[in-house]
Formats: structure tokens, sequence, C-alpha cells
């Protein structure tokens, strides 16, 4: 089982979020366990708010952005090996 990491940025002043686009800030998108998942989240949340270019403290502040993510378990299917063919 692995998780699936989503980060969204949201202003306070309409309650509203949206996802960063891969061209501003490209962040892995799946973790092995729950710990790295919330780990990458807090982290890339926090370096796409403060401290990449994406957005100004005057932004940060008029808008009243926050960021939020969540981590979703996923299953991702083994792959079966294809039957021997039988001569």
């Amino acid at each position: 089982m692995e998780f699936f990491l989503t980060i969204v940025i949201c202003t306070a002043i309409n309650n509203q979020c949206v996802e960063v686009p891969i061209q501003e800030h490209d962040y892995r998108r799946t973790y092995k366990n729950h710990y790295e998942c919330v780990n990458r989240g807090l982290n890339e949340s926090l370096d796409i708010l403060y401290t990449s270019k994406i957005f100004t403290q005057d932004e940060v502040e008029n808008m009243e952005l926050y960021p939020k993510f969540w981590c979703e378990k996923i299953i991702i299917p083994k792959e079966k090996p294809e039957p021997k063919p039988t001569i």
C-alpha cells in the first residue's frame, strides 16, 4: 500500500483552495507509508508558500493564504506475469 499526497493552497478570504500547478512546483506524489507522506506534505506545503518564489509575502498576507494537504491510501496493483504460450 502506498499513499498519494495532494497539496493545495487556500485563501481564508473566500474559502477557496487550488492545487499548485506542476509547472510552478513539482513535488513527488506517492510515498511508501503514511509517515513519509505527512512529513513531505508538511515540508512541501511550507516550501510552496514560504520559501519558493511562487508567492510573495504581500500575496500571502493580502489573500490570507495557507497550505492544506492530505495523504490518501492507494493500492497499486501488482503486474501479473504474462502466461507462457502453450505449444
